[in-house]
């Protein structure tokens, strides 16, 4: 294990990015399972709102869209929460022709069914870290939800390595969590994404997606540059350059 005490190393400022990380993929999980407790709901945004502090400037795009959605979210809170799980179902459950399967398999498979290799290859992604899957309503593992849980899981091993002061550990945690934002959500999430917005009639919905899109692309730019600087800082030299994560000092 590689001590980082000493070395220079922005820890609050990782440990933010993290648990706030956390804390947004496991509201965004809720989210597309259909779970809109509107107490729940209000609390959760602010989850949205500090990562975009966060990240700042460099995410202005990501900033921007998470107003929108705070803005949308709040008039949904304000009233009830029948329309929206009205709305979800016709998106993502039917009994109708889903406008946008919630399914990883139905754009990355010849087939464009579900249950296709891809939910094959994300269930051995879940077994590397003996993920437990709380599935209550039994959907494939290629889900949405469930790969968003699967992020927000790896959010929480990342926060244990830097407790732990483990540069390795938090090295593998960050590169499994690049890998499958490459093999897979970065794959397909666009595309859902973009389904949603064309094809939803309330704007919580086209707000969540843009959020979830754009989303996962900064995450992804970070962990580059973060992996980039782990790789280079075997030693006690560990530093950040908080431009790429973090506004302010």
């Amino acid at each position: 294990m590689t001590n980082l005490n000493g070395a220079t190393l922005i820890y609050n400022g990782l440990y933010a990015i993290f648990s706030a990380r956390e804390n947004v993929y496991a509201h965004l999980a809720k989210s597309f399972y259909g779970s809109f407790v509107p107490n729940a709901l209000r609390e959760e945004i602010n989850f949205l709102i500090d990562y975009a502090a966060l990240i700042g400037d460099s995410g202005r795009e990501l900033t921007t869209a998470v107003g929108c959605y705070c803005e949308a979210a709040g008039n949904i809170i304000s009233e009830n929460t029948d329309s929206l799980e009205f709305e979800y179902n016709r998106l993502f459950v039917g009994p109708a022709r889903l406008i946008a399967p919630p399914y990883e398999s139905v754009y990355r498979t010849a087939t464009r069914l579900v249950m296709g290799e891809t939910m094959f290859d994300v269930k051995r992604a879940y077994r590397e870290i003996d993920m437990e899957i709380r599935n209550t309503l039994r959907e494939p593992e290629d889900h949405i939800a469930i790969e968003l849980e699967y992020l927000a899981e790896l959010q929480k091993r990342c926060l244990t390595a830097l407790e732990e002061h483990d540069i390795h550990e938090l090295r593998r945690i960050v590169n499994l969590e690049i890998t499958f934002l490459e093999d897979h959500l970065l794959r397909w999430v666009p595309e859902f994404c973009q389904r949603i917005k064309e094809g939803s009639r309330m704007d919580f919905f086209k707000a969540l997606a843009e959020v979830l899109v754009l989303l996962i692309k900064k995450d992804h730019e970070i962990l580059e540059g973060l992996t980039v600087t782990l790789d280079r800082d075997e030693e006690n030299t560990f530093s950040v350059n908080l431009s790429q994560t973090k506004k302010g000092g």
